[in-house]
């Protein structure tokens, strides 16, 4: 991903909806790139300014944003996570069924 596409991504990704891999692609690029890193620290604090008008205001947004990419890659990791289980029961599964048919086809062969 350039930085083109990721600053368009920014606001998508402080609100929390992308998804798949473009929440994948993007945060690996502001994860990587410094000057996005930059521009996605602007607006993440005047994102969270304007979001807690109303709340107690806390402006460690360095410390907010390192939490928002925390939980970010956590999920990226369980949705990899469960790919790969998926994939490897289904591995297990076509084994199975290979194992099965060589049984049959050796007792057809050999009776």
């Amino acid at each position: 991903m350039d930085c083109s596409a990721a600053k368009k991504n920014i606001n998508s990704f402080l609100r929390e909806t992308l998804i798949g891999n473009e929440l994948r692609r993007t945060y690996y690029h502001l994860k990587e790139c410094e000057k996005c890193r930059e521009v996605l620290l602007d607006e993440f604090s005047f994102y969270t300014t304007f979001n807690d008008l109303d709340k107690d205001l806390d402006f460690n947004y360095q410390k907010k944003l390192n939490e928002l990419m925390d939980a970010t890659e956590k999920k990226i990791k369980s949705k990899d996570n469960k790919k790969t289980r998926k994939y490897i029961i289904i591995s297990i599964g076509i084994c199975i069924i290979f194992v099965i048919l060589l049984i049959i086809a050796l007792r057809i062969t050999y009776k």
